[in-house]
């Protein structure tokens, strides 16, 4: 399945790992290779997680490391 990012959340997972970068060098990297995990973890099975409430078809995959 082909995941599809927004380029409105690109800039808001950006600008989340400059601010992980500031407070701890190598953590915005971190919060980068996550997400890159997560969307491989979506891509892989997209129906593996739960739908936001309301929606029929908007999933939610919470991060385990950054909130």
């Amino acid at each position: 399945m082909k995941v599809v990012v927004l380029d409105e959340a690109d800039a808001e997972l950006t600008a989340a790992a400059d601010w992980y970068e500031q407070e701890r060098e190598g953590l915005g990297g971190d919060l980068l290779s996550e997400a890159d995990r997560v969307l491989n973890a979506i891509a892989a099975s997209p129906t593996t997680w739960p739908l936001v409430a309301g929606s029929k078809i908007v999933r939610r995959f919470l991060f385990t490391r950054f909130p």
